[in-house]
């Protein structure tokens, strides 16, 4: 039985270092521009992520994140503060989505679902992966 406790938490320690490491080497990009798609960050504007799809409507999008415990937090409009983190245009309209960590090793981050139209045209999310304490 020590072996087994042992062995877990060399496993966590590990975890933790890696995510430390990974984490400490990716810097997010400020504005994270069109075309990004990483594990941490990203802003696509055309297939799919989190699933749903680009072209999709704005309220199967909205229903198939919110099923997936994903928090709806409003309708935004890209202003200058959204601007500074997200390649948009001013004016552009998205929803914005929270997602939290899993365990302690991701601690989650922000969604953005950009939509005209009621149809989705881009797809943009910020995460940070480190541990949570």
């Amino acid at each position: 039985m020590g072996v087994k406790v042992n062995l877990r938490m060399l496993t966590m320690s590990l975890i933790a270092c890696f995510s430390m490491t990974v984490s400490a080497c990716a810097e997010t990009p400020r504005p994270i521009k069109k075309g990004e798609n990483s594990l941490y960050y990203g802003n696509i504007t055309t297939g799919q992520k989190f699933g749903i799809r680009i072209g999709q409507s704005r309220q199967s999008a909205k229903e198939i994140l919110i099923e997936k415990k994903i928090e709806y937090y409003g309708e935004e409009k890209c202003e200058d503060l959204t601007h500074r983190k997200i390649d948009c245009i001013r004016g552009d309209t998205f929803d914005v989505y929270r997602k939290y960590g899993i365990f302690l090793l991701v601690s989650g981050g922000l969604i953005y679902v950009f939509y005209e139209d009621d149809k989705v045209t881009g797809i943009a999310w910020d995460f940070s992966y480190m541990i949570d304490l």
